[in-house]
């Protein structure tokens, strides 16, 4: 470990002359943004390095079947049914993946308003757990009945 790696982020008086603070910025408010700062690597710390980057990276280009998507939604509503709104269930219909790059997932349901953001984090964490998508944000909507 180095010894910027143990000193404060946005620290001005701890960075060199040649690192900039400001470029830090834009990153505060990204959660699954990983900032390294060192001088020299050997190697094999750099190859690894570049295998990260490359694993986030197929994951963050990953495209799952709307069957796996299903299964992975029904097992996890069987574990943890989901919220009520106004005296009414609500009740996941399908599961279906819009996009890549960022992974965007629409849940059609039959209230959008019942699934809260703490069953969002669930769900979320339930795609991640059985899914992977390590490194790499997700975008979940709920979409109701037309």
């Amino acid at each position: 470990m180095r010894e910027l790696d143990i000193l404060t982020p946005l620290s001005p008086r701890h960075f060199s002359r040649s690192w900039d603070p400001r470029a830090y910025l834009p990153f505060l408010l990204c959660v699954c943004v990983c900032v390294c700062v060192f001088a020299c690597l050997p190697a094999y710390v750099r190859l690894q390095i570049i295998r990260a980057i490359e694993s986030a990276m197929g994951e963050y280009r990953k495209r799952l079947p709307t069957a796996l998507l299903n299964s992975i939604m029904q097992e996890a509503v069987a574990w943890s049914p989901p919220p009520t709104h106004k005296s009414k269930r609500g009740k996941i219909y399908y599961c279906t993946q819009s996009s890549v790059a960022p992974p965007t997932f629409v849940f059609f349901v039959n209230d959008p308003n019942a699934f809260d953001d703490q069953y969002t984090k669930y769900m979320e964490n339930q795609l991640r757990k059985n899914a992977g998508f390590e490194g790499t944000p997700l975008r979940i909507y709920w979409r109701g009945k037309p």
